[in-house]
């Protein structure tokens, strides 16, 4: 597996878990 690969998967990831987040915590305060 080349590394550059599974770097940019993380990164991915990391930044849609992060987004995510914001969604729901922007979500929660509204309520």
């Amino acid at each position: 597996m080349e590394r550059g690969l599974l770097w940019k998967s993380l990164m991915m990831n990391g930044s849609i878990v992060l987004f995510w987040r914001q969604n729901i915590l922007e979500k929660f305060v509204e309520n």
